[in-house]
């Protein structure tokens, strides 16, 4: 669906023109460091920057009212989980946005942007003081009365849901970023418990996406949206998951042609609780392939993958996904996103 990888390249734009905003005026792909010696080596005057991993990914499985957003949109007023991976980004360094599992997105109806049909939702997240009215989906970007600026560009299948976001809290040289995946969860009875499922998430049927966060190689941290395709097979006797994101594409922020990226495993569990049934697990790369550049990962990456099954009976996937690379020389890498498939 050309609406989930919109939302990928959508939130990255949006982010980084507040990173401009907030580094006075910076228009580059790149978000710079200050300039002079940071890292205590009299020899090198390039500035230090620090990418760290992002907050743990999670899935928000919403257990009633069941809705279709095609064809039977939540009623006004549905609650749903803003959980998942999202980061703090300032001049020189990334970190864990602390956003834990309290955020929400409450349904106040759609907007229909050239032809496209995006949900509309009052976003609020307590830990970072967020609390905006009527968040469009399709990437436009709204100034709260303090100044802040909040954006969200979001992507669904008939169940599932997956959204990028960003706020820039005012005077704070700051700006977060983070993915979400909810939607109408199955419930625990209707998924099964012997058989397999593979779920497919290209072209009408879902997909990747994701930002990236690496160093510029001159003291500045350079973002980009990533794109692609997503498979996850569900062997539901033994509770094992396994699957892949495939056909990645990182695109910089800031425009520019997009180059191949890595390809990543997922493995994980299904764990079968009272009111959910989910699935965790963790993330891998072999390497970047050729033609990534610096956007790419080496193999010694690792993350996490948290996701949940929706529709009446275990019809979607949805996921939350984590990579990084702490040690990637220049200060660190690492990259976050979301994806989606159905049967």
């Amino acid at each position: 669906m050309e609406a989930l990888k919109n939302a990928a390249r959508l939130a990255a734009s949006v982010g980084l023109l507040a990173l401009a905003a907030c580094g006075g005026g910076n228009n580059s792909n790149s978000f710079a460091a200050p300039s002079g010696n940071t890292s205590g080596n009299t020899n090198n005057n390039t500035p230090t920057v620090s990418i760290g991993a992002p907050d743990m990914p999670r899935v928000a499985i919403q257990g009633a009212p069941a809705f279709n957003f095609t064809t039977s949109p939540p009623p006004l007023g549905t609650v749903l989980g803003v959980y998942g991976p999202a980061v703090k980004i300032t001049a020189s360094a990334v970190t864990a946005a602390g956003t834990d599992t309290t955020g929400t997105a409450t349904y106040r109806g759609t907007v229909t942007t050239n032809g496209t049909v995006y949900p509309v939702f009052d976003l609020k997240i307590p830990t970072l003081s967020l609390n905006a009215t009527n968040v469009r989906g399709d990437g436009t970007t709204i100034t709260l009365a303090d100044g802040s600026k909040v954006g969200a560009a979001i992507g669904t299948l008939n169940y599932t849901l997956l959204g990028a976001w960003t706020y820039t809290p005012a005077g704070s040289g700051a700006v977060y970023i983070g993915a979400t995946s909810t939607g109408s969860g199955t419930a625990p009875a209707n998924v099964p418990t012997s058989g397999t499922a593979t779920y497919a998430g290209s072209g009408a049927h879902g997909g990747a996406l994701g930002a990236y966060f690496v160093p510029s190689g001159t003291g500045a941290i350079t973002i980009g949206s990533l794109v692609g395709d997503a498979s996850v097979t569900a062997n539901f006797a033994t509770g094992a998951v396994s699957g892949s994101l495939t056909n990645m594409t990182a695109t910089p922020a800031s425009g520019g042609a997009s180059t191949p990226w890595n390809n990543v495993a997922l493995t994980g569990t299904i764990s079968r609780f009272t009111s959910t049934v989910a699935f965790n697990g963790a993330t891998s790369t072999s390497g970047a392939p050729a033609g990534a550049g610096t956007a790419g990962f080496s193999s010694t990456a690792t993350g996490i993958v948290s996701g949940g099954f929706f529709g009446p009976n275990a019809d979607e996937v949805g996921a939350t996904w984590s990579l990084t690379e702490p040690n990637a020389t220049g200060g660190g890498k690492t990259a976050f996103g979301a994806f989606a498939g159905a049967r």
